[in-house]
């Protein structure tokens, strides 16, 4: 099967697009738009969902680096382990971020 190239130049465009648009809703989700106070009580299992699944994409990195490992390749699991780590941080943080609000702890 014969692949297609894509111009570089058009794809570094879309991602830059893509991020755009994905940055502009997220400012305006955070400073512009107000929601109301019947509204924000129905959201209070983000938290805990955001931590469950930083959870299973640390378990799914730690799959993939042993996969790797025991088939013998040796270079993805190089560039996994700083995401690894990374997103094991970002998960217990927020967690941790959530605990503190919740008890009236602060920074």
């Amino acid at each position: 099967m014969e692949q297609g190239h894509a111009n570089p130049r058009a794809v570094l465009g879309a991602i830059v697009a893509g991020s755009a648009t994905a940055v502009s809703f997220l400012l305006w989700l955070l400073y512009g738009h107000q929601a109301s106070a019947q509204f924000a009580g129905h959201w209070t299992f983000l938290p805990a969902l955001n931590a469950f699944l930083n959870g299973l994409s640390a378990i799914a990195l730690c799959g993939g680096g042993c996969t790797s490992s025991s088939i013998g390749i040796s270079e993805p699991r190089g560039a996994m382990d700083p995401v690894m780590i990374r997103t094991s941080e970002d998960g217990i943080n927020r967690r941790l971020d959530g605990f503190e609000r919740e008890s009236g702890c602060v920074r």
